[in-house]
């Protein structure tokens, strides 16, 4: 599956849940499944978006 089809597929699964991905949060899972940051990047740019979510 590509990355656009299982992120396409993820964002459906949560649309029926009331859930829904900001830009911010696709563009960041895109760059995680495409290999272009670690995991260890992964987790401290969550905590970013967390830490800005508060505002």
């Amino acid at each position: 599956m590509s990355i656009e089809k299982a992120i396409g597929s993820a964002k459906a699964s949560l649309a029926i849940s009331g859930l829904f991905l900001t830009p911010a949060e696709e563009m960041l899972i895109k760059e995680r499944l495409e290999g272009k940051i670690t995991e260890e990047e992964f987790h401290q740019r969550v905590l970013g978006l967390l830490d800005n979510s508060d505002n």
